[in-house]
């Protein structure tokens, strides 16, 4: 377990030390989100 756990740490700082992240672009477009539809249950379902 102790190794795993130092070999976690090698690979966080791996990563730390490589740059910084890749920033993912905002999507604000409202035309492209697409809503779903609301669905209502089987009014036999017990409750």
């Amino acid at each position: 377990m102790g190794q795993m756990l130092l070999e976690l740490e090698d690979l966080e700082t791996d990563v730390a030390a490589s740059g910084p992240e890749a920033e993912l672009p905002i999507v604000a477009d409202t035309d492209k989100v697409r809503v779903l539809p609301v669905r209502k249950l089987n009014p036999n379902l017990p409750r």
